[in-house]
């Protein structure tokens, strides 16, 4: 009867560990963060992979109509125009296991200026 118990149990944390232990989604920022700029201004896009170090990533930040390349976790997209405005994504490729995750979308919205 014990070993049954005890069977149950590590069962039940197996289960747990399957469910809750694995690390959270990776989470695209930007900054300053609002949705809405003008021409001319830039937006610095943010990727925290939630998993590991910093560098056990190489990073992207892509839109729908090109890939923005970053070795960094850190994008600067300068000089914005209309043509910049859409849903952005960071995605990372692990180095060592070559896993990739992606993100949230963000989208943001570039207007001519008034």
């Amino acid at each position: 009867m014990g070993n049954t118990s005890l069977g149950v149990l590590i069962l039940l944390l197996w289960k747990i560990l399957l469910c809750c232990g694995q690390a959270p989604a990776p989470v695209l920022n930007i900054e300053p963060n609002w949705s809405t700029f003008y021409t001319g201004e830039s937006v610095t896009f943010r990727c925290d992979m939630n998993e590991g170090k910093d560098n056990d990533w190489e990073y992207q930040i892509r839109n729908v109509q090109q890939v923005l390349y970053s070795s960094d976790k850190t994008f600067i997209l300068e000089h914005l125009y209309t043509g910049h405005s859409g849903e952005y994504q960071c995605c990372g490729g692990r180095r060592e296991s070559h896993s990739i995750k992606c993100s949230n979308t963000v989208l943001i919205t570039v207007l001519g200026k008034i």
